[in-house]
């Protein structure tokens, strides 16, 4: 168990963060400047805060009141870049056994050797970083990471620098590698929802400086609580309270829509719906509760999936669709929004 609780002060920004996170991978997003790299530099020991705790299984990293700071030294954790960090002086199979020194020769060759099977590098331990390619310099640099065994695993947007096939190429070693070899905590940090949910069991959403949800992925990245955290997941159709108005446990309006809503929907603050929740109903399909007659606004297509924004009960609303070629501005569509999918958030 990972326990912190910290505070450190800078001219233009405050961080103030408190967590606790059970061993596995938990997400943490954000936008940026919300303080998840600063986070992270706290728990590696090479940012001290101003007050509070970091306690790892039992054992404190720091303490203000205690004057407790151990070292980066000191702290069992591995620590992966965006931008790679090896040492462009030392061969692969050098900068994976950095992190060795002191243990027996036999023992590093053995330990680099299992390494660079596992990151299908076996035959590159003599090459130097600038001889490989991005996708291969992050394994180097995450088997660096997790070759001593931490008990903290940090990875700081270790995907964002390299192409779409080669980031899911490494996702997919990277989990291999947490689920076979890797027993401790890791938190993730990425800009990337899909990223996240895909690699941590956990998820945590982070906004000036503050932890604002933390908690099962499903929950954290599908369901926010409050409007900032609905924004950072970049939920389509988010409605402030002056878009709402609650008529009673159950029924609730969005402009000039009437909805039936869940009935612990009590006062909401807002509502957000995913766009991929609302439907485009068939002619056969009639007389399901949350029906309603939009009218198309705009079309934007995409590659897989397009978007069609369309207007409401007087609101404008974004919806998805596999084939936005079959619509044009104008359109009447019947849509069909379900109650369950209307996600009440505090302010």
């Amino acid at each position: 168990m990972l326990d912190v609780q910290i505070h450190k002060q800078f001219p233009e920004f405050t961080l103030d963060i408190a967590f606790s996170v059970k061993p596995g991978l938990t997400g943490i997003l954000g936008p940026s400047g919300c303080g998840k790299s600063l986070t992270l530099q706290a728990l590696a020991g090479v940012l001290k805060p101003d007050n509070g705790k970091i306690i790892m299984d039992g054992e404190t990293w720091y303490d203000s009141q205690r004057k407790i700071h151990l070292s980066p030294q000191q702290r069992q954790t591995g620590y992966v870049f965006q931008s790679y960090a090896l040492f462009p002086h030392l061969t692969v199979a050098e900068n994976i056994a950095y992190g060795l020194k002191g243990r027996p020769r036999e023992e590093i060759r053995s330990s680099v050797s299992d390494w660079l099977d596992l990151i299908k590098l076996r035959g590159f331990g003599q090459r130097y970083p600038g001889q490989l390619s991005g996708g291969q310099k992050q394994r180097v640099a995450l088997a660096r990471s997790m070759i001593t065994e931490p008990k903290l695993l940090l990875l700081d947007e270790p995907f964002s620098a390299l192409d779409q096939h080669i980031r899911r190429q490494l996702e997919e070693d990277m989990l291999r590698l947490l689920g076979e070899h890797y027993n401790g905590i890791a938190l993730l940090v990425t800009h990337n929802i899909e990223e996240a949910y895909r690699l941590g069991e956990n998820g945590m959403l982070f906004s000036e400086g503050k932890v604002l949800q933390q908690g099962d992925r499903s929950d954290v990245l599908t369901r926010p609580k409050s409007i900032a955290a609905a924004e950072i997941l970049g939920i389509e159709n988010i409605f402030p309270s002056e878009f709402l108005q609650v008529e009673a446990p159950g029924a609730l309006s969005i402009g000039e829509a009437a909805f039936t809503s869940p009935k612990d929907h009590a006062s909401p603050q807002g509502i957000a719906v995913h766009a991929h929740h609302l439907r485009i109903l068939r002619e056969t399909e009639t007389n399901l509760p949350n029906q309603f007659t939009a009218t198309v606004e705009r079309i934007i297509p995409g590659v897989r999936q397009g978007m069609i924004h369309v207007t409401i009960g007087g609101v404008s609303w974004r919806i998805v669709a596999e084939d936005t070629s079959r619509y044009q501005s104008g359109d009447t569509l019947t849509i069909h929004i379900p109650q369950d999918a209307l996600i009440p958030l505090a302010p």
